[in-house]
């Protein structure tokens, strides 16, 4: 899963659910970390948006 594969699911309605999306979303994050040395900018730049994702994600259910 990447984010090109996450946009072309979402413009074509792949996703029943919002837990659907989120588990892609995770899968993203987690593979990234998994594929890439902690140190580098790949695994960095994502575990600040995987915190920014479940910080909006956080704040959008909270209504």
């Amino acid at each position: 899963m990447d984010l090109a594969t996450l946009e072309e699911n979402v413009k074509a309605d792949a996703y029943p659910t919002m837990e659907d999306f989120i588990k892609d979303t995770q899968k993203i994050f987690d593979n990234c970390k998994l594929y890439n040395a902690e140190d580098t900018e790949y695994a960095k730049c994502s575990v600040k948006l995987e915190r920014f994702f479940n910080e909006k994600l956080r704040a959008a259910t909270k209504t």
